[in-house]
């Protein structure tokens, strides 16, 4: 399941197309319609039902066995499916709050029933894999996962045109303070919506690359500056400056 873990991140989770908020209109592409949900600020997992009991593993190869959903996870899909893989999001549940990455460290340690299970795709069912449009996607997860609290399938809103996804970007995360949303267009990319934050960094120090990538930049070392000759570092990677 790591194996499958680590292509599924690769291949689909980690490539979702950033935009920002006042880019909704422009980078977006025009399709048939589109699938908005707000985007759980958690840990990435795969969850696995062999018929019997239900396990999380991640693409580092981290399993779980031991958390309470997962007692409810088995209790809802057997009788439903044989097996069953899907790929979601693990987080700390906050009624009417929001989901915070950093939560989840001490949360696992206690094995908290707050942790809750947020699926988005599904990979197989019954030893087939699976492949589905956005709104049968939906409904499939919907439907596997119906009765569900602490694991449950992202809640969309399907909508038609890039302005109406600027409306619900505006009541989920400007309104009602959630970190972003995730747009999935009808046979197209998915997109990654957040709040665009711009500080001024300090270069620190770099270093260059070996080899074939000598003289190229490997990484950068960058901070803010708090006081005369006193910063908070930022991070290491180029990749991540990247990213954002």
């Amino acid at each position: 399941m790591k194996e499958t873990a680590q292509k599924y991140k690769r291949q689909t989770a980690s490539r979702y197309l950033p935009v920002g908020a006042q880019e909704i209109t422009s980078k977006i592409m025009e399709a048939e319609s589109y699938g908005v949900s707000t985007k759980h600020d958690g840990h990435f997992y795969l969850l696995s039902f062999d018929g019997k009991n239900a396990t999380l593993t991640n693409h580092g190869g981290t399993v779980i066995d031991d958390l309470p959903l997962l007692k409810e996870a088995s209790s809802l899909l057997k009788g439903t499916c044989k097996d069953i893989v899907l790929a979601g999001e693990l987080y700390l549940h906050k009624e009417g709050g929001r989901t915070r990455s950093f939560d989840m460290t001490a949360a696992l340690d206690d094995t908290s029933a707050a942790i809750y299970f947020a699926a988005f795709d599904l990979l197989s069912l019954d030893g087939e894999q699976v492949s589905l449009d956005i709104k049968a996607l939906d409904q499939k997860l919907n439907a596997v996962l119906s009765g569900g609290k602490s694991i449950h399938a992202v809640k969309n809103s399907f909508v038609e045109s890039r302005k109406d996804i600027a409306e619900l970007y505006k009541e989920i995360v400007e309104d009602g303070g959630q970190e972003g949303i995730v747009v999935r267009s009808h046979n197209g990319p998915t997109y990654k919506i957040k709040p665009l934050i711009t500080l001024d960094a300090v270069i620190l120090g770099f270093a260059e690359g070996q080899g074939s990538r000598a003289g190229m930049l490997k990484e950068v070392l960058v901070g803010l500056c708090v006081a005369k000759d006193e910063y908070i570092l930022l991070n290491q990677s180029r990749e991540w400056l990247q990213r954002r």
